[in-house]
Order: structure tokens, then sequence, then C-alpha cells
């Protein structure tokens, strides 16, 4: 494996989980309500801070100024996806002035009143901007993701095999790449390619794990191949593992990638999502193009000849060819491992798609009562009940929490939705497969 440095020496980083809130063993600390919102102020508010690009300066060293005047504001976090703020802002605000696209970071803090404290929910930079002016007005619609999203502008400038490697070393070596970037010729981008984050390697309940995941994996990578793609590829093999990011508290400098493995969450017994009670509305959802219970693979055959074999991986369940007890039927689906030459590691991308896809689980939306959230209840990747009994729905069973999108209104108050179930397919995910056809068809 190659290995690089931090322009600052450094080697790949494993970093342990310093700041409490990064533990749910440690949050919340009292019961909720106990330190109530201060006066003049709502639960959610944002911060502009300049970007850092030393990746050692904290949170309260950067700021430059508070976003007091921001409305619309939504923070969506989701499954194994990098989280997303958007907020409108007064285009003639002194706030609005200051803003410099790709420029300066925002910061959203929820103050959490079990523990006295704001906690950072998110941070990135500003990535996109719509201005909008009329005679009447001028608002600005800004986008910030954060941290990780930024792998996929971060690309390989020489290709790279990963032989018999444990997979969080992977990812250590996938983080390192991310800041320490250098030209095919070896011209150096520091400082400008130094991102503000970290690796921690936790356990599926968000506490430091100390042991490797002891996956070994063998994964060629070709030039020009983003990061992101590998560090999301490698979570979707078999056995793989769940991500997201923490971000650095008030005195921390760096944001956390979490690598949970062998997933994220736990089973949940102090709460369960119950329509009529503190779940206020239900969108349930059956999206059949998303599943497959027969997945064949394409992988990367290194061979310019048009006519060489192709190299594949296909796995399927029971149900595929049986009707005994799920009448079903066959659903075939296939997927595309333009990086993959490696037999086994191919079978492991089918394998890890059949046990994402294989079973038709109906995806829950659930908009949660007022003030029915607190902090970690539930944590993303948890397992809670849910029970909606309304019609022809009779549900009471056990769902996995997959995105929380936070609504905060201008008013200080904040709706709260949670999506539950099966992951659906994202516009981000259908560009990513709409590019991995375009390499499918270039290696033929």
């Amino acid at each position: 494996m190659s290995t690089t440095t931090w322009p600052d020496g450094r080697g790949p980083e494993i970093l342990p989980l310093e700041d409490a809130a990064a533990s749910r063993l440690a949050a919340p600390f009292a019961a909720p309500g106990t330190y109530p919102i201060p006066p003049g102020r709502g639960q959610w508010r944002l911060t502009l801070h300049n970007r850092d690009f030393t990746g050692l300066q904290q949170l309260n060293q950067t700021a430059t100024a508070a976003l007091a005047d921001a409305t619309a504001r939504v923070l969506t976090r989701a499954w194994d996806t990098a989280a997303q703020l958007d907020f409108v802002i007064d285009g003639h605000s002194a706030a609005a002035a200051q803003l410099a696209e790709l420029q300066q970071d925002i910061v959203a803090w929820r103050w959490d009143d079990s523990a006295g404290l704001d906690r950072p929910m998110f941070r990135g930079p500003i990535t996109q901007a719509v201005d909008t002016v009329t005679e009447e007005a001028h608002t600005v619609a800004i986008t910030a993701h954060d941290y990780f999203a930024m792998f996929a502008r971060r690309l390989l400038t020489a290709p790279i095999t990963y032989t018999n490697t444990d997979q969080d070393d992977v990812l250590a070596d996938i983080v390192t790449k991310a800041s320490a970037v250098s030209s095919s010729s070896g011209t150096s981008f520091a400082p400008g390619s130094v991102l503000p984050i970290t690796l921690a390697l936790v356990n599926p309940d968000g506490t430091t794990r100390s042991a490797k995941s002891g996956q070994i994996r063998t994964l060629p990578y070709a030039a020009s191949t983003d990061l992101l793609t590998m560090a999301d590829g490698i979570a979707k093999l078999v056995n793989g593992f769940d991500y997201d990011v923490l971000p650095a508290g008030l005195t921390g400098s760096s944001d956390a990638l979490r690598i949970f493995y062998p997933y994220q969450g736990v089973q949940r017994t102090d709460l369960a999502l119950i329509f009529g009670s503190n779940i206020s509305q239900v969108t349930r959802t059956v999206d059949s193009s998303t599943y497959g219970n027969y997945w064949r693979v394409i992988g990367n055959n290194a061979s310019a000849d048009p006519n060489a074999a192709q190299l594949f991986a296909e796995t399927w369940s029971t149900d595929a060819n049986s009707v005994s007890q799920y009448p079903i039927g066959l659903w075939m689906s296939a997927d595309n491992a333009p990086s993959l030459t490696n037999q086994a590691q191919l079978t492991a991308q089918a394998q890890g798609d059949l046990s994402l896809h294989g079973k038709l689980i109906p995806t829950y939306t659930l908009t949660l009562t007022a003030k029915a959230y607190n902090y970690g209840a539930p944590f993303m990747g948890d397992v809670v009940p849910l029970v909606v009994k309304s019609g022809r729905l009779n549900v009471n069973t056990n769902v996995r929490v997959l995105g929380i999108k936070y609504n905060i209104g201008d008013d200080g108050q904040e709706d709260v939705d949670l999506v539950v179930g099966q992951p659906g397919r994202t516009l981000v995910q259908m560009i990513q497969q709409s590019q991995s056809d375009i390499n499918a068809l270039a290696r033929r």
C-alpha cells in the first residue's frame, strides 16, 4: 500500500473521539428540558467561519459572524451520505455581504436542553449560492455540504492498489490522501488541499473502537477515481461499514469521519415511534426500482480487447427461483464496479448489493410532534419500534433510522422528520450510477 503524509509530516491518523458529544454514553446529561433555551434566541443558530487550511484551528478561532437573519433553514442528514445545509438570507443584510462561496464554512448549532450547551450539528463550506433579485427584494439561497462531500472533489492522480489490507487502514489512507494532494508530476497542493477532517473508528453505539475491522481487502483503483466513490464503495461491500461526520466541538479543530463497524446504531428499548402519540404524519413508500433478488455486477477485466471475456459476479436469494413461500418472482438488477479487477472483491460487491436491496422493505417518512425529538433520541442507524394503525396499515415492527431532517422555523422552533426503513435512491446515487454506466461502456 502506498502512503502519503500530511503537510506537517503526520502520517495516516486515526483519532479517538475526545468530545463528550461523540459518545451516546455521555449524553444526554440530564432530563430533557433541564436547561431551557437561553432568552432572546431560538434553539438553532448559524455562524459564519473562515475556512481552516491548517486542520488545527478551533471553531472559536475561525468564527466571523452570526447569521441571525437566515431563514428557511433545513439540515438534512441521511444514512451513509454527506450532510447538507440549506438556508436563505436577505441579500441586502450585513451578514450576506460577508458570504463568499468556497471560502467560508457554515456551522449549525442546536441548543441541547439536556446538556445545557450548543451542539455543533453541521460544518461545511459554502458550495452553492443563488441570488434572486427583483424590484422588491434580493434573496440569496445558500447550500453547504459537510467535508466528507469534499472527497468527491479529491482525485487519485496516480493508480493505487491496496493488497491484503484491512479496510480501516484503506480508509485511513483515503482520509490522508484527501488533504495531502499532489499532481501527477509531484507538485503539492498544500495548504489549499488541507481539509479539517480526521478518521475515527467507532462501535455501533459511537464509542471509540480499538480493534480493526478484520475485513481484508485487495482493491485496485485507477487514476482519476474520486475519493468519495472509493470510500463509499468499500462501505457497500459485504461486511463493509457505515459512516457519518461528527463536527468538531467549540474547542475542537477537526471534524471526525466516523467509521462504524460492523454498522451504525443499536436496538433501542427506551423509545418507540407511535402514530397519534409522538408522530403527527406518516408517508409510506414502497419502491421496487431499488429492489432486486438477483444481482449481476460488472467489473473491470483490465483488457483493451473488446472481445475479452467480461469480468462479472452474480448472486441471488432463494425467492428468485421459488414461489412457495414468497410468490414475488424474479427481479433482476445490475451494478457496475469499474474499479474492481479482483473476482473476490467483485463477488463481495454483488453480495453487498443483495444484502442492501434484496428485501422489499417499505420506507416511512415520519413527522414528529412538537418537542418529541431530543438529541440522540434517536441517533442515525438506531433500530426502534414503529406503530402505525390506520386503514389498511397495521404496522407494529422494528425499523432503522436512515435519515433525519431538521426544518428550522424562523421563530426558533424546529420540525423534525425521520426516514426509517429501506433507503431510497437519491439524486447523488443516480448521478454516480450514470457515471458508472459511462465507465462501464468506456472499458469495453
